[in-house]
Parts: C-alpha cells; sequence; structure tokens
C-alpha cells in the first residue's frame, strides 16, 4: 500500500522523466501526472487524484495559461467529477470541501495566491474539525473523527504549501 506522501513522490519522478512537449504543454503536464498517479497507486485516493488531475487537463486543452477565472471554473469541474466518481458530496468533510472553497476564494485574483490558497484551506480545516467524516474509510468511525482533520483535506494543504 501507497500512501500519499510516497503517491505524490512517484507521481514527481516519474512526470518528471518525461519531457513535456507538443503544442499543448499545461494539458500534457497535467496528463502526464494523471497517469503518473494511476500507475503508481490503485488506492481510492490515488484514483481520484488521477481523475482529477485528468480533469484538469481536458479543461487546459488547448490553453497555454490560465486566468483567475479559468482556474475557478477547473477547480469546479475537478470538484464535480471527483463528487460523481467517489459519491462524496460537498459537506462530507472530504478534499472536495477543500477545493471547493479554493475555488470560491479564487476570484477576484489575490495579490498573494498561495498566501489566500493556504489560509483558505487551513480555515476549511477547522470549519470542518468538529463534523464527523461522512465517506471514506473515517465514515466507519465518524463519531470518532470528529474534532481530527480529514486527511485529504490535509493532504491539498501540504500540496499547496509545497508550491
Amino acid at each position: 500500500m501507497i500512501d500519499c506522501p510516497q503517491l505524490l513522490a512517484a507521481m514527481a519522478s516519474d512526470a518528471m522523466i518525461q519531457a513535456v512537449n507538443g503544442d499543448d504543454p499545461l494539458m500534457h503536464a497535467l496528463r502526464t501526472l494523471s497517469l503518473a498517479c494511476a500507475k503508481a497507486s490503485g488506492s481510492s485516493f490515488g484514483t481520484l487524484m488521477a481523475q482529477g488531475l485528468l480533469t484538469a487537463a481536458r479543461f487546459c486543452h488547448g490553453k497555454t495559461t490560465l486566468s483567475q477565472s479559468d482556474f475557478a471554473t477547473l477547480l469546479h469541474e475537478v470538484v464535480a467529477a471527483l463528487a460523481h466518481r467517489g459519491g462524496a458530496g460537498l459537506g462530507d468533510k472530504t478534499l472536495l470541501d477543500g477545493l471547493h472553497a479554493l475555488a470560491l476564494e479564487s476570484q477576484p485574483a489575490p495579490a498573494d495566491p498561495g498566501a489566500l490558497m493556504r489560509a483558505t484551506l487551513e480555515e476549511t480545516l477547522a470549519a470542518f474539525r468538529q463534523r464527523p467524516n461522512r465517506i471514506g474509510r473515517a465514515r466507519m468511525f465518524a463519531e470518532r473523527s470528529i474534532g481530527l482533520d480529514d486527511p485529504g483535506q490535509v493532504a491539498l494543504l501540504r500540496m499547496v504549501e509545497a508550491l
């Protein structure tokens, strides 16, 4: 079984080996990361991560840059795709809640997007900490998950911190 840090390292090393060429480098880079993620892990989190990256790759087809509006739309599309694939919804105390919060906070363009993203995710963690997990492995221990952070939301925060 591969854990989240190992999954991210495997994705990055595999994707770094492959050159990003062609007329559509943003889409190709996201697609390459999606494939590396799928190859590195068969876990539910890995599957959802690969789906999210593939959704982002499709959205970025033909784009060389993303505006703030594009970024918010991309995040909303990723949330919809992951909800459909994984069966979670907003408010279930999952990664979706963090992605949704980022989409809402990305308009208008912030002066320091990294700081805003970190603060948004920290606020989301705090807002959901006293709620039970409703999906994923932690749902089986819903009452014991109260007072704890959702692992998917924490992983998203750590990824944003690494940017």
